[in-house]
């Protein structure tokens, strides 16, 4: 019998999967070679440059383009993105305020560039990389000193023009107050951690189904994090934008979801974008899929399959064995499952986004995290997946872990190097993580 596809494109990944009819015998659902197809968004394609900017060679960190001590914005245009980067640098002689940024300004469609700003030292502060017109990073909290600008093309993508801007900050300007919180938006609670939704085009109903995806997660982590600003509004602790809108229709991509601003220094996302086609919200609904697609999403956001790799976490990226080896989540596998590893098994299987970013479908089956959702709709968080937000650096309350064992069927016996395969009856997820493995989105695959 045939399967139906339904891609779910993330932000970040600008790669649309495919979304067409596949024999079941194509191996695991959540594999790339379901999802590669010719289809490249014209942001991916590098585009050829004629002539490059009169910054260049800034092509490296040591051979970053000195932007000079500033006090006020600064502006430059006409640069060219030919090559693998540009870096820039500049000195700023005061604390970094709400209100100052770096910014770059550019067609996406002419090829998509991404940012990161680094401290002297070569670390890594704030990354903005999006799918729009822009990138920025705040310079909020920064102190005085010397700060590192690196604008790159995603999956090489060369652009023939953008401008930097840089809003440093000014000594003899006080930092202004965060703006007041709306008379929508309550006041952040000390001491616990809150995801706040924004709904467009979204019924009632749809918008509880997001509501209680959120609370969820909400009663697992429950330390708070710092304020982070975006676009004017106070984030306190994650900003989600859920919108329903029309994609392609029914049967074609499902939706795209991914966090797209990250705290200075912790890089905890504290903003994010799902968006679902119309065509298909119903019919999740029906089956009672969506509530655990959104709960898997917002994981993603969070950090599970994406922080992973930042913080130190995953060995064996790539291998047959990769390993998550925070040593929490470990320890709560090896009760679990009555066994002494060094990491939990993460799966091994399919395209870059399935791979090294959820955990292996052959060994813990069911679990919310894993590249498969089923068989049923009531996937169980485990004490793994809360254990792992505390290794990635979330204050966390284990005791709201939903019930979870070891699963019994013969494919979990195996050894824990075993692949994942298909399963009959079951929801697929396959996320399109970039690179970086910023974010994340997935596969659905139902019965057709």
């Amino acid at each position: 019998m045939p399967i139906r596809t339904l891609a779910l494109e993330p932000l970040e990944s600008r790669h649309l999967l495919y979304g067409g009819i596949v024999p079941l015998d194509t191996g695991t659902a959540n594999d790339h070679h379901i999802a590669e197809t010719p289809h490249q968004p014209a942001a991916v394609v590098a585009n050829a440059v004629a002539t490059d900017d009169a910054y260049e060679n800034n092509d490296s960190f040591s051979l970053a383009a000195n932007l000079g001590t500033l006090s006020e914005v600064k502006s430059t245009n006409s640069l060219v993105m030919n090559d693998t980067a540009d870096w820039f640098k500049f000195k700023m002689n005061a604390a970094g305020a709400s209100s100052d940024y770096v910014r770059i300004q550019f067609t996406h469609t002419r090829g998509d560039l991404d940012l990161e700003l680094y401290n002297a030292s070569g670390r890594l502060l704030s990354r903005s990389q999006g799918i729009t017109n822009s990138e920025q990073v705040s310079l909020k909290y920064l102190a005085a000193g010397t700060y590192y600008i690196r604008v790159f093309g995603y999956r090489g993508a060369h652009n023939p023009s953008y401008s930097l801007t840089i809003d440093p900050a000014a000594p003899a300007v006080v930092a202004p107050a965060p703006p007041p919180t709306s008379a929508s938006t309550p006041a952040p609670s000390a001491g616990a951690f809150d995801i706040q939704l924004n709904f467009q085009g979204l019924t009632t109903t749809e918008q509880a189904i997001f509501n209680q995806a959120a609370a969820r997660w909400e009663q697992i982590i429950v330390g708070d994090l710092p304020n982070a600003t975006y676009n004017g509004r106070v984030v306190d602790d994650l900003l989600i934008d859920a919108s329903a809108t029309t994609i392609d229709g029914v049967g074609g991509t499902l939706g795209q979801a991914g966090p797209d601003r990250f705290r200075i220094g912790t890089l905890f996302p504290y903003h994010g974008s799902m968006q679902f086609d119309t065509a298909d919200l119903a019919s999740m609904q029906r089956d009672g899929s969506l509530l655990s697609v959104i709960e898997h999403e917002i994981g993603h956001i969070l950090g599970i399959g994406t922080l992973w790799d930042d913080r130190g976490l995953l060995t064996g990226a790539g291998t047959s064995n990769p390993r998550f080896t925070g040593a929490r989540a470990t320890a709560e596998y090896n009760t679990i499952f009555g066994v002494h590893e060094t990491g939990v098994p993460v799966e091994n299987t399919g395209g870059s986004g399935t791979r090294d970013a959820h955990w292996r479908e052959s060994v813990l089956s069911s679990e919310l995290m894993t590249g498969w959702a089923g068989p049923g709709t009531a996937l169980p968080l485990s004490r793994i997946t809360v254990a792992s937000l505390a290794d990635i650096g979330y204050l966390v309350d284990m005791s709201k872990a939903d019930a979870y064992s070891r699963p019994g069927s013969s494919s979990a016996l195996q050894s824990t190097n075993s692949t994942s395969s298909s399963l009959s009856g079951v929801v697929a997820f396959e996320s399109a993580i970039q690179r970086e493995r910023r974010a994340t989105d997935h596969i659905m695959t139902l019965w057709g």
